[in-house]
């Protein structure tokens, strides 16, 4: 796989840990979207998922990193980035994609776990797809909604598109369903076996997801899970 070399073009902290991370993009690199790139941080790879759409990327690719409280080679190598310092990585890498996909699709992510679904869902509204399209998403309190402004654009233009929020620890003014993810999907009247579904979040989430849906009668082939965040 092909290495690549650019710059950092910002690091902007949206939580105290999490980083919103923009490199000038490369020449000659392009991706599918729900596709990550690798960066290797002392001997090991460390993979993020690109948040950007392909045709958003012309100049910029963007990642949705989460620090970890207790630092580690990948926390520490994240915080030194700042604008104009140089970063090598390789891809892109992943084959969950919504290429050759129609109908009704249905992304359930958790937290950070919704990062490659930005692109994904960016993606398919650019290019007019005309299906339904679902996004079901988890956190723990409001501020971890970091795409609010988004998703309220996409589904004030986008009439194929539904946005569901679930809140495991919600304010007294939450607008949306209270509980986890899992809870929802358990008295769930939407799951289509038609559907495609793409499930992104903590391999423990990601695991209890696909037996929900197996279980309401969703054929394992339609079950994609993605891999990395």
């Amino acid at each position: 796989m092909q290495n690549f070399h650019t710059t950092v073009k910002e690091a902007t902290y949206l939580t105290g840990l999490l980083v919103k991370l923009t490199l000038n993009t490369p020449k000659g690199f392009s991706f599918t979207a729900g596709q990550y790139i690798e960066f290797d941080i002392g001997k090991e790879p460390r993979a993020y998922s690109i948040i950007s759409a392909p045709f958003e990327s012309t100049d910029s690719l963007s990642f949705l990193v989460a620090l970890n409280p207790a630092g580690g080679l990948g926390t520490n190598f994240i915080q030194t980035l700042r604008q104009g310092v140089p970063v090598t990585f390789r891809g892109p890498f992943g084959f969950i994609t919504t290429q050759g996909r129609s109908g009704p699709l249905y992304f359930i992510a958790h937290g950070i776990g919704v990062a490659p679904f930005i692109s994904m869902i960016s993606d398919l509204l650019h290019k007019g797809y005309q299906g339904p399209i679902t996004l079901l998403l988890g956190i723990g309190s409001e501020e971890q909604n970091y795409f609010r402004q988004t998703y309220t654009h996409w589904v004030q233009t986008f009439f194929q598109f539904t946005f569901i929020l679930v809140s495991s620890r919600p304010e007294p003014k939450f607008i949306g369903f209270r509980g986890r993810v899992t809870t929802y999907l358990k008295q769930a009247t939407d799951l289509l076996p038609q559907a495609t579904y793409f499930v992104s979040g903590s391999q423990d989430m990601k695991s209890e997801v696909r037996n929900l849906l197996l279980s309401a009668g969703i054929p394992s082939s339609n079950i994609q899970l993605e891999a990395f965040l």
